[in-house]
């Protein structure tokens, strides 16, 4: 719908257009074909000279044209809606009711009543008899043996042998060594503070003097010798002993002891027993039944109801509107010359050309019925 609307604006807009420029476009072409016959407007008879010259100018115009713009108009307009409104409503409905009562049954049942009774039963039974028996066994018996055994007996023996030690047979000398004296030169020693060499302006930066002392050297020699050890060597010798054994043998003795056998025997009694017998007796119980009781109750609810509102809508709506417009246009006004060759035929009384051609109307597009929104 929209595009539909901006066709129909943009095709009044290219009418407008095509109106106010025909006057030009047509009058031009003509003045550019160059020479032709006058028009009947400016005199000259219809039948001139092939060869006869026109002449002509432009003019400037001005041309009132009305155009529709569109605009955009706030508008109030009344709008009926749908509005869903509470209402309080009220109903009636039956609703069933189960109502217990009690009703008293008589019923026959059976029970299985126990009755004691005597018979004879003739039984086996087993009654115990105590008599002494003569029974051998066998006894393990202890008994000490004496035996010879061999066993390792740790002994030490002396054992001399020969090793290789190294020995310092060095010895003492008696050397001269240079040192430097005492209390010169740098450094401490033995207790005196270090001075100057002697000048007492150069400080330690004096060759301190040299002294010649004697000290005693040692003087290494090592040498491998034999020497000789003697050591205890722990050594395992077999030795004879003898030892005492518990060993149990076994030995056959006789006793005499009391054994209980059980001998058979058939003994006749009379035992009770209890049978069930099957009896009829009556009785009453409650039993608790129901009935339905029907009840009318009654209760709100609330139902949305549509309901129709009016309002009023504040709507922008495109309207067009017309408006002049001013265009200056070029136009070609032709200038009418009679040739000198004319013919003699009667020719109408020669009438002043107009000063401009007539400017056709404006065409004018009814607006349509749904203004286009741009």
């Amino acid at each position: 719908m929209k595009s539909n609307r901006l066709y129909r604006f943009t095709l009044f807009g290219c009418l407008v257009a095509l109106s106010a420029t025909s006057a030009e476009a047509g009058i031009f072409r003509r003045g550019h074909a160059g020479p032709r016959c006058a028009p009947p407007s400016c005199g000259a008879t219809a039948q001139c000279a092939p060869c006869a010259t026109i002449g002509g100018h432009y003019e400037d115009r001005t041309v009132t044209n009305t155009i529709y713009v569109p605009t955009s108009v706030t508008e109030t307009r009344k709008v009926v809606e749908c509005v869903m409104k509470p209402e309080t409503r009220e109903r009636s409905y039956n609703v069933t009711k189960r109502v217990p009562y009690t009703e008293t049954l008589t019923q026959e049942y059976v029970v299985m009543v126990q009755k004691t009774q005597m018979r004879k039963v003739t039984q086996t039974v087993y009654k115990p008899v105590t008599k002494e028996v003569t029974q051998a066994f066998t006894v393990m018996v202890p008994h000490q043996e004496l035996r010879q055994g061999v066993r390792q007996v740790p002994v030490c023996e002396p054992v001399t042998y020969t090793r290789t030690v190294c020995v310092d047979r060095g010895h003492w000398e008696t050397r001269t060594i240079q040192v430097p004296c005492v209390g010169y030169g740098y450094g401490y020693g033995y207790g005196y503070r270090r001075s100057c060499g002697g000048c007492g302006t150069c400080g330690s930066c004096a060759p301190p003097p040299m002294t010649t002392q004697c000290i005693r050297v040692w003087v290494p020699s090592i040498v491998h010798e034999q020497v000789q050890q003697t050591v205890l060597q722990t050594k395992l010798v077999p030795q004879n002993y003898q030892y005492a054994v518990t060993v149990c043998k076994p030995e056959q003795r006789t006793r005499t002891v009391q054994v209980c056998e059980t001998v058979a025997e058939q003994v006749t009694k009379e035992v009770p027993y209890t049978i069930c017998v099957p009896e009829k007796r009556t009785r009453s119980y409650d039993v608790t039944k129901y009935k339905c009781v029907e009840e009318t109750k009654s209760e709100q609810y609330t139902v949305m109801v549509p309901t129709k509102v009016e309002r009023e809508v504040q709507v922008q709506v495109c309207r067009m509107v017309p408006k002049e417009v001013q265009q200056t246009i070029r136009v070609w006004v032709p200038g009418c010359a009679v040739p000198v060759e004319a013919p003699a035929a009667k020719t109408p009384a020669a009438k002043e050309p107009p000063s401009a051609l007539p400017t056709p109307a404006p065409k004018k597009v009814a607006p349509s019925a749904k203004p286009a929104v741009l």
